[in-house]
């Protein structure tokens, strides 16, 4: 296995973990996630992966409300402040 599987598999394991915590413990671990799935995703492209090759794992980052829909301009549920 090289350092782009091994980097996305880290972001999926890292992804996957998130979504199995309760809404409010999201908001206090959000910050966190977003450190490591943006480290691993560096080293992904510094490998070589094409930016294109991160486009999933961006997408279930949406998904899971870690990063804004740039196109709305709403901000992610999982840093709302209330």
């Amino acid at each position: 296995m090289n350092i782009t599987e091994l980097a996305l598999r880290e972001v999926g394991r890292i992804l996957d973990e998130f979504e199995r915590l309760t809404p409010d413990t999201r908001k206090s671990a959000a910050e966190d996630a977003l450190e490591q799935v943006a480290a691993n995703l560096r080293t992904a492209l510094d490998a070589g992966l094409p930016p294109a090759g991160i486009a999933p794992c961006i997408i279930r980052m949406k998904e899971l409300g870690l990063v804004e829909d740039w196109t709305t301009g709403v901000p992610p549920a999982s840093v709302k402040q209330e």
